[in-house]
């Protein structure tokens, strides 16, 4: 039996009829009402598919058997009762149906398919069965005003998007049977307020909870898991959170942009802390690093900017660009880890930061091997340094910026300084570079204001581009033999450079070397003689 396409607004089906058929009211879009008779025990995949008109149905008792689709796309359809011997309800079944602000699914469900209820915009209430065991993939999702939920104990997994966009949904039960909560599972629930997830979830997908935006408390359980990534991303309104004993990781971007957490503590069985995972939470002040975590990643607190103390434990093996790039509050930092490097740009930006201990007890130990790029860079508030003689290497703009840096010893094992290394550190009043160093890099010095002293040793052969330039305090300097090339504006804007020895190894001085220095004439000609006028102009 089938009136696929016709126009009628109603149909009289007889008592002889025991299944409407795959399609057999495929877009009847005029059809407004149906009566089907008791006879019927099964209703077909797509048999009432896009019947936009369908407003009432009453589906008999008899109806074991609701097929895929089979009323996916009626959205005129406001209520519906689902006879209680129907065991399970297809995929995509009632999706669309934009109408339905009235459901009642029988006890006898064990199971409800994916996309079975997506997008029935109206659907205000919902009670699932116990029977109900899992609940399939997108199967409410954008069931914008679905605002109360209860999942019955039985349900062990709730898929993937499975409530997804239920905007309006405010409370939320997760029972203690529950294994497994799919990725993006609540994804945009923005009005859930609270949460707590049972000790027996061992999985929960990535960005399960992202963007429910009103989520204030949330109480973790689940003990062996990990936070997996972008799972809290976006919970704005989080403030406090509990995380259990048993988590081992911190995913990628897990509670990026909760800019109300103010406190957290993470448990003493997290190893890993992921990129971008408290990255923008602007409300967190304090938080202590338990001494196994091994890794923390990229941007992984960027943007925390209340955050204002920091000790990294020594089981840091690895942590890598960014990390703290823009804290912009934290004045207090003690870096315990041994055998790491300062990666690229790890604090730059943290304004406020005034006291750095690099590795234990402040009197620094080997073990930090290398300081990265931009490393520090705008630590405006840091005024003393101390790095352990294992340093090997300070990279490009390392502590470039950081104004209030008075003090500054490099260590004997330092064998490269990057460009502009200390640029800016306008507050660096003397300086002793070590004999390990071969070169002086471009800008390495630059408008160091303060500096008045200053000893380059015999090992270096190469005085870079502006290397000194605007260190506008220095009153004189000696130049080792072991030089024999001095870059363009290395010295220039040192106008209280009075004095200088220039050896006869060096071979090439560039243009504007010396620009701005306050050579007395006898010197200056000598220099020109030797290198010509371009070193001044």
């Amino acid at each position: 039996m089938a009136f696929r396409d016709k126009k009628a607004k109603s149909y009289a089906i007889p008592d002889s009829i025991t299944s409407i058929e795959n399609g057999a009211f495929y877009d009847c879009k005029s059809l407004s009402s149906l009566v089907l008779p008791e006879s019927v025990t099964c209703i077909g995949d797509y048999a009432f598919y896009d019947c936009k008109s369908l407003s009432s149905l009453v589906i008999p008792d008899g109806v074991t058997s609701i097929g895929t689709w089979a009323f996916s796309g009626c959205e005129s359809l406001s209520s519906l009762v689902i006879p209680d011997g129907v065991t399970s309800i297809g995929t995509w079944a009632f999706s669309g149906c934009e109408s339905l602000s009235s459901l009642v699914i029988p006890d006898g469900v064990t199971s409800i398919g994916t996309w079975a209820f997506s997008g029935c915009e109206s659907l205000s209430s919902l009670v699932i069965p116990d029977g109900v065991t899992s609940i399939g993939t997108w199967a409410f999702s954008g069931c914008e005003s679905l605002s109360s939920l209860v999942i019955p104990d039985g349900v062990t997994s709730i898929g993937t998007w499975a409530f997804s966009g239920c905007e309006s949904l405010s409370s939320l039960v997760i029972p203690d049977g529950v294994t497994s909560i799919g990725t993006w599972a609540f994804m945009g629930c923005s009005s859930l307020s609270s949460l707590v997830i049972p000790d027996s979830v061992t999985r929960i997908g990535d960005s399960a909870f992202w963007g429910c935006g009103s989520l204030s408390s949330l109480v973790i359980h689940a003990t062996g898991a990990g936070i997996v990534d972008s799972v809290f991303k976006g919970c704005k309104s989080l403030e406090s959170l509990v995380l259990s004993d048993g988590v081992t990781s911190i995913g990628d971007s897990a509670f990026d942009g909760c800019s109300s957490l103010s406190s957290l503590v993470i448990p003493d069985s997290v190893t890993r802390i992921g990129d971008c995972a408290f990255s923008g939470c602007t409300s967190l002040t304090d938080i202590v690093i338990p001494d196994g975590v091994t890794s923390i990643g990229t941007w992984a607190f960027s943007g925390c900017t209340s955050l204002s103390s920091l000790v990294i434990p020594d089981s840091v093996a690895d942590y890598v660009n960014w990390a703290f790039r823009g804290c912009s509050s934290l004045s207090n930092l003690v870096i315990r880890a041994t055998g790491a490097s300062i990666v690229d740009r790890a604090f730059k930006g943290c304004r406020s930061l005034c006291w750095l201990a690099i590795h234990a007890k402040i009197v620094i130990p080997d073990g930090v091997t290398s300081i990265g790029d931009d490393a520090f860079r705008g630590c405006k508030s840091l005024k003393s340094l101390v790095l352990p003689e294992s340093v090997t290497s300070i990279g490009d703009k390392a502590f470039e910026g950081c104004s209030s840096l008075s003090s500054l010893v490099i260590p004997d094992s330092v064998t490269s300084i990057g460009n502009c290394a200390f640029g800016g550190c306008r507050s660096l009043k003397s300086l002793v570079i070590p004999d390990s160093v071969t070169s002086i890099n471009n800008c390495a010095f630059c408008d160091c204001y303060s500096l008045r002293s200053l000893v380059i040793p015999d090992s270096v052969t190469r005085i870079g581009h502006c290397a000194f330039s605007g260190c506008s305090s220095l009153t004189n300097i000696a130049i080792p033999d072991s030089v024999t090339s001095i870059g363009f504006y290395a010295f220039s804007g040192c106008c209280s450079l009075s004095d200088i020895i220039i050896p006869d190894g060096v071979t090439h001085i560039e243009e504007r070397a010396f620009y701005g220095c306050n050579f007395s004439n006898n010197l200056k000609q000598e220099l020109i003689s030797r290198f010509g006028i371009e070193i001044f102009w």
